[in-house]
């Protein structure tokens, strides 16, 4: 299906929001950095939410249940997300029924791509580390199925690249979220 309303979190300086826009999609994003997110709006005439994924959410859920995202984009975020399980049941909440997610995250099987520029084997400011399989499992046991994921796109640092798609029928899994869903 066509993408029509597209959510970006964490657009820094807006680029993808921008292709997008370009091809007359419907974008919004949601930027913590206030220097990013401004410039965004000021320059590329764009909408942005200033502040972190969790704040924004909970303002503006209502209304975004009422128009919901056919796909949401994240570049370098998930590692970064302290309970991955919980961001994505708050993301199926605002997907529609054949919404996808395209991510891009740090490859763990490939941790020095940057050239040992942290000199530790991981980027300190990373609170998850994701291979091919652990990312797949984490999206199908929160209710996704992984149409692509690839360490071959963007060398040489083999970012793993997925496209994941928002699944409805699996009684096990919406049991699951309920529990989660829950607890939030």
């Amino acid at each position: 299906s066509k993408l029509r309303r597209v959510l970006e979190i964490g657009p820094g300086a807006g680029t993808m929001m921008k292709l997008f826009s370009d091809q007359g999609i419907d974008i919004a994003g949601i930027e913590p950095d206030s220097i990013a997110a401004h410039w965004i709006e000021e320059n590329l005439k764009l909408p942005v939410f200033e502040g972190f994924f969790d704040l924004v959410y909970k303002k503006e859920k209502v209304t975004w249940q009422k128009e919901l995202f056919d796909g949401i984009i994240f570049t370098h975020v998930l590692e970064h997300i302290s309970v991955p399980s919980m961001f994505f049941s708050k993301l199926k909440k605002i997907m529609t029924q054949d919404a996808i997610l395209i991510i891009e995250v740090p490859n763990i099987e490939r941790p020095f791509s940057d050239e040992w520029k942290w000199e530790t084997y991981c980027d300190p400011g990373h609170l998850h580390y994701f291979s091919k399989k652990t990312l797949e499992s984490l999206l199908i046991q929160s209710g996704f199925s992984v149409v692509a994921i690839t360490d071959k796109i963007f060398e040489p640092y083999g970012n793993l690249f997925c496209i994941a798609k928002k699944e409805n029928n699996n009684p096990h899994l919406q049991q699951q979220n309920s529990y989660i869903n829950n607890s939030e």
